[in-house]
């Protein structure tokens, strides 16, 4: 890879067979490679590149009977962080009739902080819809033990069929709060530069898709990406797409 710019990557897991949906899990990671950009390299027109605000969107693909589930934010991934930190969640619902009905923040031990929400998306099942919704978070970082801490940003969704729909992640933060650090032993991939999507639905289970050592810094020439599985599926197709539409995160 040659070109300069920003680009997006996009691995999407799916799981077939003899279900007649698809579940997937997708995480897309944009901004991470500033190939051989300078530094007023943009994120979005207006917005400079900023390393401590790593735009991730994390994706959950129920098809085609609750299209897709969302939740894109700006994190320093594999970073430092400390004291509250402050970032939107935003939340896209895409042909999917789904209610989504909490956004809960977890680490490996329990859910930091939950908040109950009511999105919803009109969606007839013929006619395409979108709907975007911006949850700001206030994170207190001294409410997780210290040390690199697998990040989950969970949303929760009820169908209309009455089961639960799930989407979350795992995005490695090195939380230094005072405390003893107390490193955890999940998403140690690459010194802690690796993302985690997850899609979950009920008496389905989990499908997780990871791209390891995603890059910290612009690079150049070839890179190579190491992606994988969380457990055994029939296809896995992993896409570098620099069309790949990120719904802006803020006002």
């Amino acid at each position: 890879m040659s070109t300069t710019g920003i680009r997006y990557i996009l691995a999407r897991v799916d799981l077939t067979g003899p279900l007649v949906r698809h579940h997937t899990a997708a995480l897309v990671i944009a901004g991470l490679l500033a190939c051989a950009a300078p530094a007023s390299a943009q994120v979005t027109e207006d917005e400079p590149w900023d390393s401590t605000r790593i735009p991730i969107e994390l994706q959950s693909w129920w098809t085609p009977a609750f299209g897709h589930m969302h939740a894109a934010m700006r994190l320093p991934l594999g970073q430092e962080v400390s004291g509250i930190l402050e970032f939107d969640v935003r939340v896209v619902l895409h042909n999917n009739p789904s209610t989504i009905y909490k956004l809960s923040i977890h680490d490996d031990d329990s859910p930091k902080m939950e908040m109950a929400l009511d999105l919803h998306c009109p969606y007839d099942g013929v006619t395409p819809s979108t709907c975007a919704f911006n949850v700001p978070v206030s994170l207190d970082t001294t409410l997780f033990n210290a040390g690199w801490r697998e990040i989950r940003v969970r949303l929760k969704a009820s169908t209309i069929d009455g089961n639960t729909y799930v989407s979350s992640s795992a995005i490695p933060l090195n939380v230094e709060n005072g405390k003893t650090d107390d490193d955890e032993e999940t998403n140690m991939y690459c010194g802690h530069t690796s993302l985690i999507g997850r899609g979950w639905y009920t008496d389905i289970g989990y499908a997780n898709g990871i791209i390891r050592c995603v890059p910290q810094a612009p690079v150049s020439g070839v890179h190579v990406f190491e992606v994988k599985v969380g457990s055994a599926s029939s296809h896995l197709n992993v896409s570098l797409d620099k069309t790949h539409h990120i719904p802006a995160v803020g006002p």
